[in-house]
């Protein structure tokens, strides 16, 4: 469509309000592919924005014209305008008003922490500038129920397909007394499936002007499976040996001892004893409770790993979850200390955790990357454009 000069500052408006929204998508929904991946130290927080910039954009070249069509005709009717005439202007300001909407929607959330979907943003802002323009006839209901009806499958889907991969790889990795092997002889096929689905996605959603029009579907579908099988040799012949040597080699030299994996002790008396002030407090029983003023440095506490060949059974009660300290009676405490300030004793506490296995960690930290980037990718097909 030929823009005319008079609507050049409504175009320059609408690319300013459109890069502000992109801001907002990427605090918010961008966060949601990688936030696991840095959260979880697999990624830099430079490596998630290099990564999430790449393919982001890739996903909205190569995926986002069906997606941009739905939104520009698939919502709301606009034949009406055609016969205005001041139908463009009206359609303009209403996008302009669209894109002002979901903008604004999308920075309120995300400074409240709110974690929202661009795509629901701005079909309910589209919606609403048709609601205003043309009243309820004015939205195509089929296209906006198909739509609406996504947003409950995509969860379902999307549920239901997790929960077989990892009910999969438990039984066929977790469980296994060396959990290595079977995790390496994994990669090929997540890879390889992971290749093939996006693949077809691009070749069947890409643009016109990209020419995979002119493939046949069979076509499409044979070139995504050999792409799919050749990437799948290469992380076989290639990937999984340098890994294996990578991962062996880590395990064979700890970087420290560690605590034995059935238990941690945890020692805490005497850092709290150091760090807080004692004050007594009489209630049903007399009990040793932090000062109020060193309530923060109870948040501050590192707590460290120790090592203990016989430990005491000691038994410990909490006041609250904030506090976590152990509670003694007043009498008991006072034996604690002396008159040559010694330090009071060791109180060491036992948590149990999850045993640990470093070797699938290790693998599946790859595959949590490919995660986010297919993530990244499909999110860069559907919010972004």
């Amino acid at each position: 469509m030929l823009v005319l000069e008079e609507h050049i500052w409504v175009v320059v408006v609408g690319f300013i309000i459109a890069f502000i929204l992109s801001f907002g998508i990427g605090a918010n929904d961008v966060a949601n592919s990688f936030g696991t991946s840095v959260g979880s130290k697999v990624l830099t927080l430079r490596q998630a924005c290099t990564l999430a910039t790449i393919f982001e954009l890739l996903g909205a070249v190569l995926l986002g014209s069906h997606v941009s069509t739905t939104i520009r005709s698939g919502i709301t009717d606009i034949t009406p305008l055609q016969n205005q005439t001041k139908g463009v202007d009206l359609l303009l300001y209403g996008q302009i008003s669209s894109l002002f909407g979901s903008c604004l929607w999308l920075l309120v959330a995300t400074f409240f922490r709110i974690p929202v979907s661009g795509t629901h943003s701005i079909v309910g802002s589209t919606m609403g500038f048709a609601l205003v323009l043309f009243g309820v006839s004015g939205i195509k209901w089929l296209g906006l129920i198909k739509i609406v009806a996504s947003w409950f499958i995509s969860p379902v889907l999307s549920g239901l397909i997790s929960v077989i991969l990892f009910l999969l790889l438990r039984k066929f990795v977790l469980t296994k007394d060396e959990p290595l092997e079977p995790a390496l002889r994994t990669l090929p096929l997540i890879y390889g499936v992971a290749v093939i689905v996006n693949s077809i996605s691009i070749l069947l959603q890409a643009p016109p002007m990209l020419r995979f029009n002119l493939i046949p579907v069979w076509g499409k579908f044979l070139v995504s499976c050999s792409l799919g099988v050749i990437v799948a040799l290469l992380v076989k012949f290639i990937v999984i040996p340098k890994m294996r040597h990578k991962i062996l080699k880590q395990l064979q030299c700890p970087n420290k001892a560690q605590v034995p994996a059935d238990q941690q002790v945890v020692s805490i008396w005497q850092k709290l004893m150091r760090k807080i002030g004692i004050k007594k407090k009489k209630k049903q029983e007399d009990v040793i409770e932090p000062d109020k003023k060193h309530q923060s440095s109870l948040m501050e506490l590192q707590v460290e790993p120790q090592l203990a060949n016989s430990p005491e059974e000691v038994e410990v009660h909490y006041t609250t979850l904030q506090t976590a300290i152990p509670i003694f009676k007043t009498s008991d405490a006072e034996h604690t200390t002396n008159d040559n300030n010694e330090q009071p004793p060791l109180v060491e506490l036992y948590i149990p955790v999850i045993k640990d296995r470093p070797a699938e960690a290790k693998v599946f930290s790859f595959v949590q990357i490919l995660t986010a980037v297919l993530g990244s990718f499909a999110h860069g097909g559907n919010d972004v454009r």
